[in-house]
């Protein structure tokens, strides 16, 4: 059973800023179409990891949509260092897909150019949970 929780953007006030109105259009861009697309390749992901072997890169793909490829370099870090690798996207391989398939929370829509480790992101949460308040700040 496959469980979806999506943010449900309204726009309260038509009097609002244009920067005000092109987040919230983001914001409904992320929790409609983006986030979406990224829950089975993350499912697949944790699966790979949770079991004896390690994620394998699928180098392997054939596309076949007949779009036309570009190349990608994104920076990823991870917990101990930061690499560059280069990502052939497409129609049907977005870049923020095959990040989530590499083990990498994509920063951006479209063509991110940074990527951050799932492994840091969900170390950071636990971090965060159990740190002392700031109660000078």
């Amino acid at each position: 059973m496959d469980v979806l929780i999506l943010l449900n953007i309204q726009v309260i006030d038509d009097q609002c800023s244009q920067h005000a109105c092109q987040r919230h259009v983001q914001a409904h861009h992320w929790s409609t179409s983006v986030l979406p697309t990224l829950i089975q390749p993350y499912m697949r992901f944790q699966r790979e990891c949770s079991g004896a072997h390690q994620a394998e890169e699928q180098s392997w793909f054939v596309c076949k949509c007949g779009s036309q490829h570009h190349s990608l370099e994104v920076i990823c870090v991870h917990m101990e260092c930061v690499e560059d690798i280069m990502l052939d996207i497409c129609k049907c391989r977005p870049a923020p897909v095959q990040l989530v398939q590499c083990g990498f929370f994509p920063c951006s829509l479209v063509h991110p150019t940074l990527g951050v480790s799932l492994n840091m992101l969900e170390f950071i949460v636990e971090l965060f949970l159990h740190i002392a308040p700031n109660e000078r700040g």
